[in-house]
């Protein structure tokens, strides 16, 4: 009996040694899948491992900086652009000089774009002794009411914006005086040109009805002279 009794009593420690080692067998378990757990997580923010959330990163476009301040230039691709990096203007513009002393409006040019404008600033320039400006409007939808100078600014908030349609302006005008030297010279080059052209007219008639030239052509360009200006039936512009 005392000998069945001491195997009992060597049993009953055995199995407190197994279910030790098997509660200790799951707490390392669970320790090493914690600590796995922390070390994927360490390596993924080092590395990019498996990391299941992505965050999405907006890329901007680029800029170019042509020289036109220190913050670059954005492109739109959009649009074109021309040989110095400036977006271009595809619109049609209608050009007119105004007279400053009453407001008074011609034509200058007709479906013209942006880079015409200074070339017909000059031009409305030349024309007028007194001061003129040139003003401008786009051909789809504008108007004179709506035009505005080179520096953008109405036409209709000038002080003298339709005065010409109300009085007359003293002294006012776009015909240069008659007692100008220069003046002069310009209607008698007008002449010139009118009567080269009568002559030629002249001699292209014979010339249908079979008759000889008679050097009236020649005779024009010897008075000409050497030089590179055009002559009217060269369909040129005019020299003046």
């Amino acid at each position: 009996m005392l000998r069945s009794g001491g195997v009992a009593e060597r049993r009953v420690p055995m199995r407190l040694i197994r279910l030790c080692l098997f509660v200790g067998g799951i707490v390392m378990a669970m320790a090493w899948a914690n600590r796995s757990a922390h070390a994927e997580g360490f390596f993924s923010k080092l590395f990019g491992w498996g990391s299941s959330k992505r965050t999405e990163r907006s890329i901007e476009p680029p800029t170019w900086n042509f020289g036109f301040g220190g913050g670059g230039q954005r492109l739109d691709y959009g649009r074109g652009y021309g040989d110095y990096g400036w977006p271009q203007d595809t619109a049609r513009y209608r050009t007119l000089c105004v007279r400053t002393c009453d407001g008074f409006y011609f034509p200058i040019g007709d479906n013209v774009g942006r880079e015409r404008l200074y070339q017909d600033a000059r031009t409305c320039a030349a024309r007028c002794d007194g001061e003129a400006a040139l003003y401008y409007y786009p051909l789809n939808g504008g108007s004179p009411e709506t035009m505005v100078d080179m520096r953008g600014r109405p036409y209709a908030q000038t002080p003298t914006a339709f005065v010409y349609r109300k009085t007359l302006v003293q002294g006012c005008t776009c015909k240069p005086a008659p007692w100008s030297a220069e003046t002069a010279a310009r209607h008698q080059g007008y002449k010139d040109d009118e009567r080269a052209i009568a002559d030629m007219r002249r001699g292209e008639q014979r010339y249908a009805g079979g008759a000889a030239p008679n050097g009236e052509i020649d005779a024009y360009l010897m008075r000409e002279g050497d030089g590179p200006r055009q002559t009217p039936w060269q369909g040129g512009y005019r020299r003046y």
